[in-house]
């Protein structure tokens, strides 16, 4: 079984983490990471990486979009084209989401795991104090 951390209720640290079951809906915390051919979760202080579900319709996914366009240097010239100075990022976000059981998700199934995307909550271009963030593990 796939082991998450998750804030529970309103919570705001991971010391009061616990455990979301498959399918359940949860807060989570950590950084979306993207790049060319890349959408990936990873939780606070893992290294491991989910495949992430993103439709780009998701509440408050413009709080999502902001941070990224942000972090990767964008700008639009002329409205509606965007040029980034970098094409990866990591952005710190905190969000409800369903975690999947474990498995083979993602491109060619190669994540163990995939995080639904329900609402995100936050969404910042800078790490987050109390959500450690080692090298991703990409696999």
């Amino acid at each position: 079984m796939l082991a998450v951390l998750v804030l529970p209720g309103s919570g705001t640290s991971c010391g009061g983490a616990s455990e979301c079951s498959p399918g359940q809906a949860c807060e989570v915390r950590g950084y979306i990471v993207v790049g060319p051919e890349v959408w990936a979760f990873q939780h606070c202080g893992s290294a491991d990486l989910l495949s992430i579900n993103v439709k780009g319709y998701e509440p408050g996914f413009e709080k999502l979009d902001s941070a990224l366009h942000e972090s990767m240097e964008c700008t639009e010239d002329p409205p509606g084209t965007w040029t980034c100075s970098s094409q990866s990022a990591a952005v710190y976000a905190r969000m409800t989401a369903t975690i999947s059981a474990a498995g083979h998700y993602g491109p060619s199934g190669k994540y163990e795991g995939e995080v639904e995307m329900i609402r995100i909550h936050e969404a910042s271009s800078s790490a987050h104090a109390d959500c450690a963030k080692p090298d991703p593990a990409f696999p």
